[in-house]
């Protein structure tokens, strides 16, 4: 019904450039007439799209560079009102006699223009460089910051196996409980876990912590782990400085962890005896990224617990991820306080020595990287040197060096590690490093006579020996081939006094197209455990999302075939079905799991029967909560340090996508963003298709940037609105002709009569009495009368009307 008042309009004299969205356009009232349309159309498409009057919210940009998200005020016409507070957070430049109040920025300097964007909720200047001011970039500039909350994370694995013989159970849970507050974050983290009557509780952290963006700083205070250390420092009662890395122009390295199970088995990864990481993985191949260290410099011990209660162990060695960045920017990380470990008293605190470790990186040009870091206490000291260097686009790598005092018993010890990386083309590439320690070389917690930190139950070949007189050395290549695949081969050894020598090496080659992917993994363990395990795997797409998976695995004791079938229903629920056969048992085991999303928090259930009557099952149950002021919030993943309360007012089942994921408003219409990235722009999007029928939003869209500690509120503005398809009839009941113009009382254009007397309204268009302008120059009135409430589950309702001739 639009195609004629378009084709009625002729534009005479096209809008401004400057980029005011509401420049004013002229149109040939003439040819409105001559199609039977009043002139008074000329008016209502006078203005495009232009921001309502008043202060609202916008992202500001000055040059490209993105400045934050504002306050503007913009004037009746949609015009911004460039305030001099406003120009003041962009860094412009404004003279002293420029005035108060709205500023004339194209009269100030002649080549600036204005870009207005109300669709985007977005500002742009574009201004000459002498507009720009020269003064230090603010970090907090358009950033939110402040607001309070509490929340608590939780992480709940339990299994359960009965057989014939024995009944074995374990809970594992982590918790972190806290509270932010004007950009303080106060946080304590412990773990919990029970298996066969037997208990262990490790409490991780307690600490409070506070971004200090203009020094590009955090100070934190409480117990914690030492930020950058080189060293092998124990969890510290007391208070450190570390960088901001949000702030820092730095990549870093990130460890990696891998391995094969035989079974369903669960993964620990441990550093310093602490556990940091435990998941269920399926049968094959597993890698494992993303961990969050302790120390950059403390090897991390890794056990794999097979369905049957079988453990392997395996040790990846700190020398393979320590070194590998080269900051652009000068950081230091200093930590002063006392080592205090689970299971020691008050007293035992106050009686330890003090500990001071420090950090410093010195970038050497734009390639090279100096680190230099020492721990000292009354009876052990320490220094270390690392240096870092990316060569060309091809070659990288870095020494390190490490000297130890110990006053008490071995005396002067060192440690030396290499690593290297050389990517030889685009598809071949190879790594190494190596690591040796003196027989005289004492870690501090080695040297010290505090309580050893490695668990009871740990048994891997290396646990709770002295590793003095180590050696540690890896190799890997990968090649990538178009056509054959990819390719790749690892080896890595591990020898300590006293201790037998550890040798792993590896192979791994795959392929996959569109037809699927077949893989081959061979992994060769000698020393205190010999074995020789190989797993290969076909994997078949089937329908739109599921997958058919089939393995054969072998090693020294047994081998098994495979076969596995995985879907996903929706973005909320996933399953995976899966059975083996194996030369150990005359029966196949089979397993089912179901993983589910729902809204409020990740579940996964499982259930497997294995061997002769053999049964497992499992649980795993995670997410958050946060506590504010407009009650308690759920949130399906663990809530971080800086994140945001969203709010769709009266509107549950909404669906918003954050950096971290999806989440749903709940009946409230209250949501956790988890995730906020601190001191970056950050994309906020919800899901139109997830309101009601009868809801709409002014702008799904949100872009903001958060302070580190940060709690922000985001609200989305919804309104219920009441759409009509009426149908226009005169006072003889026939329908009102096709091309009358429909006016509000204040005169204003609504839309024009289609076929059958059809009109299609909404929001404020249906309060008030309607006039309709026929083709003959007559007109009529009338007015909508509706129920009172609107049903949700339709788009609009149908509702006739008499139009009464006005006389």
């Amino acid at each position: 019904m639009y195609s004629a008042i378009l084709l009625g309009l002729c534009c005479q004299q096209a809008a401004a450039s400057g980029g005011a969205s509401g420049a004013a356009a002229q149109f040939d009232v003439d040819i409105l007439a001559a199609r039977g349309l009043p002139a008074e159309l000329a008016e209502s498409f006078k203005y495009s799209k232009r921001f309502l009057a008043g202060e609202q919210p916008v992202l500001l940009k000055v040059n490209g560079t993105r400045i934050g998200t504002l306050p503007a005020r913009f004037d009746a016409d949609g015009a911004l009102c460039a305030s001099r507070e406003l120009l003041g957070r962009a860094n412009v430049v404004v003279p002293n006699d420029a005035g108060e109040g709205c500023i004339d920025l194209p009269a100030l300097y002649p080549q600036a223009l204005v870009h207005l964007r109300p669709g985007r909720e977005e500002v742009e200047l574009v201004l000459p460089p002498e507009a720009i001011g020269s003064r230090t970039e603010d970090p907090l500039l358009g950033m939110t910051t402040g607001g309070g909350a509490a929340l608590f994370n939780y992480d709940l694995l339990y299994m359960r196996s009965n057989s014939a013989a024995t009944n074995n159970s374990t809970l594992q849970a982590g918790t972190e409980l806290g509270f932010n507050y004007r950009d303080w974050s106060f946080r304590s983290r412990q773990t919990f876990s029970r298996s066969n009557g037997n208990s262990d509780f490790n409490h991780l952290d307690a600490y409070a912590q506070r971004s200090l963006p203009q020094s590009k700083r955090v100070l934190q205070v409480g117990k914690f782990n030492a930020n950058g250390s080189m060293f092998d420092a124990p969890p510290l009662l007391g208070a450190q400085l570390f960088p901001e890395t949000a702030l820092l122009d730095e990549a870093g390295s990130r460890a990696v962890v891998e391995g094969i199970a035989e079974t369903e088995a669960r993964v620990e990864v441990r550093q310093g005896g602490a556990l940091i990481h435990s998941t269920l993985v399926p049968p094959g191949p597993f890698t494992l990224t993303g961990l969050q260290l302790n120390n950059a410099n403390i090897d991390l011990e890794v056990s794999v617990i097979e369905a049957g209660g079988v453990r392997r162990g395996f040790v990846v060695p700190a020398s393979s991820f320590a070194v590998g960045f080269v900051p652009r920017e000068r950081s230091f990380s200093l930590a002063l306080g006392k080592p205090w470990y689970d299971g020691d008293s008050a007293i035992g605190v106050r009686k330890a020595p003090w500990l001071l470790v420090g950090r410093a990186d010195l970038p050497l040009g734009s390639r090279a990287n100096l680190g230099v870091g020492g721990l000292l206490s009354p009876d052990y000291q320490a220094l270390g040197a690392q240096y870092t260097v990316a060569v060309n686009r091809w070659l990288s790598g870095g020494i390190g060096q490490t000297l130890s005092f110990d006053h008490a018993g071995a005396g002067v010890g060192a440690q030396t590690s290499l690593n290297a990386s050389l990517q030889f083309s685009d598809a071949f590439s190879a790594d190494a490093s190596y690591s040796l320690q003196t027989d005289a070389y004492r870690g501090f917690q080695q040297a010290s006579a505090l309580p050893e930190a490695l668990p009871d139950d740990w048994s891997d070949p290396h646990d709770l020996e002295p590793r003095n007189g180590q050696r540690q050395a890896s190799f890997n290549l990968q090649y990538r081939h178009p056509l054959l695949g990819a390719f790749g081969t690892g080896y890595s050894r591990y020898s300590s006094a006293g201790l037998a020598d550890t040798h792993r090496s590896t192979l791994r080659w795959s392929k996959s197209n569109r037809n699927g992917s077949l893989s081959l993994s061979l992994d060769k363990l000698s020393g205190a455990r010999n074995d020789l395990l190989a797993y290969a795997t076909l994997t078949v797409p089937l329908g739109r999302s599921g997958s058919l998976n089939t393995g054969y695995a072998r090693n020294d004791r047994r081998q098994a075939l495979s076969a596995s079938y995985q879907d996903r229903i929706n973005e909320q629920v996933s399953y995976r079905l899966r059975m083996e056969t194996s030369s150990e048992e005359t029966t196949p085991s089979v397993a089912a799991h179901v993983a589910l999303l729902p809204r409020y928090l990740r579940a996964d259930l499982g259930f497997s029967r294995y061997g002769n009557g053999n049964t497992l099952y499992t649980g795993h149950v995670s997410g958050g909560m946060v506590a504010h002021d407009e009650g308690i919030t759920l949130s399906p993943y663990a809530v971080r340090d800086t994140f945001a309360l969203l709010s769709v007012p009266g509107t549950p089942g909404v669906r918003i996508q954050t950096p971290h994921g999806p989440v749903w408003t709940d009946g409230d219409g209250q949501a956790v963003a988890p995730f906020m990235p601190a001191y970056a722009p950050v994309r906020l999007e919800m899901s139109t298709r997830s309101l009601p029928r009868n809801v709409d939003v002014r702008n799904g869209l949100k872009v903001l940037g958060l302070g580190r500690g940060a709690v922000a509120k985001v609200n989305f503005d919804v309104v219920r609105s009441r759409r009509v398809l009426l149908r226009l009839l005169d006072d003889a009941g026939a329908p009102l002709p096709s091309g009358s113009s429909v006016f509000d009382p204040a005169g204003q254009w609504l839309s024009s009569v289609s076929t059958d007397g059809m009109v299609f309204l909404d929001g404020q268009q249906l309060s008030g009495s309607l006039r309709v302008t026929l083709g003959d120059a007559t007109a009529c009135q009338t007015t909508i009368s509706l129920p009172e409430w609107a049903p949700a589950d339709s788009y609009y309702e149908n509702v006739d009307a008499v139009c009464v001739m006005e006389r």
